[in-house]
């Protein structure tokens, strides 16, 4: 601190004499102007005079409760300051100027300001008279008046001068004192350690040992009484550090268990009220399914009936539009009860021995059936590897591939739709059986991949105006299919990334318009070897 102080005595005493040598050469710039009218010497004392006016501006920004350090210094370099010493400056000003010594000779160079702002408004007085032409005889006036107030302002600079010597002659005595009292603490202190040395580091270890005692058995508010700075101290500190950190680690985790315990109750009610508010949905949509699908039954029936009464063309046109748009509705109600089982948790999975082969033949000609009216082709290619029964769930089999099968078909107007089956993988008596369905529809947009297995979605707001549904059936069939620890998902080839099968996906878009898409539908079966 002294040597610092030493520091900023000896730089203000620079910025002295750069701020009174300025003003000085400013003054004879000014007598010289006077005499001579030669303007370049009054250019030169409005440049000298930028010298105290940068100190001005300084003082003026250091006396700011908030003052910006970075502008004073900036603005002690415009006044010919070395950037290293303007900052030493700033600092001084800013933390002692309280200090008796220190704040005289602030208020010492206040008063040097106002006589320098006094001495540029004379020279900028002086400047005016000389240029409108006025004689010697007018200007004395203004000439003695400069005479004077240079007189004030050199007795100013003279005590600002006094006051920082003053200050310069206190660092270097508290320097001095400074030193003289480590050499004293210092000579006591070796003293005392050397005869107390093996006793401190005695109880410097029994303190240690006490403090590790209490912290084992989770004592952590009573801190370890060791006040020193060698390795034992060190330790010390550590410990208690330690503790401290222990102590606030165990409120936090108190807290944030009280916390946590919270939350959890309140996402226990939360949850038993989803799980309420669904277990009502899905008796509603089932109560409600059960009503309709019975007197729909009826409907169909009737139509089946009416059907096969003798009916003209245009009534049998409408018989069967009753009929077509009866069974949509209660595959739609189908959805829904199956959705809602499977929402209870009640979807049961049989265990039935039956063939693929053949399910996946009877699937494809009522398929074919229903659409006979489209120009689409079946492939149908299911592999030699499945040359045995499978024991499993049948109904949920069928409908899962039913379901993939229709959709296709669904969004196709022409072109053809491939069934492929084959073994994914076997273990023991289990196989996972693959199905893929292809076909050369309008295809799907990558960022609904994902999203067309949620129930109630579909790729976008017009497919549910123009194919109908209500975007169950494959929600229904991802989790069908999750229950025979598989899955379902779907890829579309418009979104592959460029690969030599690109031409074939070209070839296929020439051929149909349309992309295509296919969906993978995979469950594991039990193997029936007889």
């Amino acid at each position: 601190t002294a040597t610092w102080l030493l520091s900023g005595a000896r730089v203000y005493v620079s910025g002295e004499g750069i701020y009174s040598k300025a003003q000085k050469d400013a003054v004879c710039n000014l007598y010289m102007y006077a005499c001579s009218h030669n303007e370049d010497e009054f250019e030169r004392f409005m440049k000298r005079m930028k010298v105290p006016l940068a100190h001005q501006k300084a003082r003026l920004e250091l006396e700011k409760d908030n003052a910006d350090l970075a502008v004073a210094s900036q603005a002690f370099v415009e006044g010919g300051n070395h950037p290293e010493d303007a900052r030493t400056m700033s600092y001084i000003f800013k933390y002692l100027r309280h200090v008796s010594y220190v704040d005289r000779a602030i208020g010492l160079w206040a008063d040097a300001d106002r006589y320098n702002i006094e001495l540029k408004s004379l020279g900028e007085q002086l400047h005016k008279s000389i240029s409108s032409n006025q004689t010697n005889k007018n200007l004395q006036p203004i000439l003695d008046e400069i005479y004077i107030l240079n007189s004030e302002l050199k007795a100013t600079l003279n005590e600002f001068s006094a006051a920082c010597g003053k200050a310069a002659r206190l660092s270097r005595k508290l320097l001095v004192h400074l030193i003289i009292l480590i050499a004293v603490i210092s000579i006591t202190a070796v003293a005392l350690i050397s005869l107390l040395i093996l006793n401190d580091i005695r109880r410097k270890i029994f303190l240690l040992k006490e403090g590790a005692g209490r912290i084992s058995k989770s004592d952590y508010q009573t801190k370890i009484d060791l006040s020193s700075t060698d390795e034992l101290g060190m330790l010390a500190v550590s410990l208690n550090e330690m503790s401290d950190m222990l102590l606030q680690t165990t409120a936090s985790l108190e807290e944030k268990n009280r916390r946590l315990i919270t939350t959890q109750k309140e996402m226990e009610k939360a949850r038993d009220k989803a799980l309420e508010s669904s277990r009502l949905k899905t008796e509603f949509l089932s109560n409600m399914s059960h009503e309709i699908r019975t007197p729909m039954n009826a409907v169909t029936g009737f139509t089946d009936m009416l059907l096969y009464t003798n009916l003209d063309e245009e009534q049998i046109n409408y018989a069967k539009k009753i009929k077509v748009n009866g069974e949509a509705l209660l595959s739609l109600i189908n959805d829904i009860l199956d959705f809602s089982k499977i929402e209870a948790g009640e979807l049961e999975i049989e265990k039935i021995t039956f063939d693929i082969k053949l399910l996946a033949h009877e699937v494809c000609n009522l398929i074919r059936s229903k659409y006979k009216s489209k120009p689409i082709k079946i492939i149908t290619r299911i592999s030699e590897r499945i040359s045995f029964l499978v024991t499993g769930d049948p109904q949920r089999y069928r409908q899962v591939l039913n379901n993939l099968m229709d959709n296709a078909f669904k969004f196709t107007e022409s072109g053809e739709i491939e069934l492929a089956i084959d073994i994914e993988d076997e273990k023991d008596d289990r196989i996972k059986i693959h199905a893929a369905i292809r076909d050369t529809g309008i295809g799907i947009p990558k960022d609904k991949l994902e999203t067309i297995f949620a129930p109630f979605q579909q790729a976008d707001g017009s497919t549910t105006r123009k194919y109908g549904g209500i975007g169950l059936g494959l929600s229904i069939c991802k989790r069908i299919s999750n229950h025979m620890d598989g899955d379902v998902w779907a890829e579309s080839p418009v979104f592959y990334e460029p690969s030599p099968s690109a031409l074939l996906i070209e070839e296929q878009v020439s051929k149909t318009g349309y992309p295509g898409s296919i969906f993978h539908f995979t469950a594991w079966l039990e193997k029936q070897r007889s």
